[in-house]
């Protein structure tokens, strides 16, 4: 089951810095739902469908909270990975990619904000 899950603006995701997201998968009775078994992809997409940013199983994604319950799920983002991107509305999803088992398990907006540059 498909779970709107919006990046707001009072998260405060800056671009160029680190950002974990994290998302709890369930099912369609909201139950957790183990995916850890799942291929998955996130995608940051502009409004006009072009991918911005994107992270799979293994690359980005991790599957596990630690305590042995696969039902959440990790896209860790690299300060270099939002860069380059204008701070704005974009949208997102978070997909199940196993061949003939492809599903939308988490979508909604994302507002990716600007801030002043600091040199290190």
């Amino acid at each position: 089951m498909s779970k709107l899950f919006d990046i707001a603006q009072s998260d405060n995701w800056f671009a160029g810095e680190d950002k974990s997201l994290r998302f709890l998968i369930v099912d369609e009775d909201d139950a957790p739902l183990d995916v850890s078994s799942y291929a998955l992809r996130w995608v940051l997409e502009g409004l006009s469908g072009t991918d911005l940013l994107t992270k799979e199983t293994g690359d980005g994604i991790t599957v596990g909270d630690g305590n042995g319950t696969g039902d959440a799920v990790t896209v860790a983002i690299d300060a270099e990975d939002t860069a380059d991107i204008y701070p704005g509305v974009y949208r997102h999803a978070l997909r199940r990619t196993d061949d003939d088992n492809e599903q939308v398990l988490s979508y909604g907006d994302a507002h990716l904000r600007d801030a002043a540059a600091v040199d290190a």
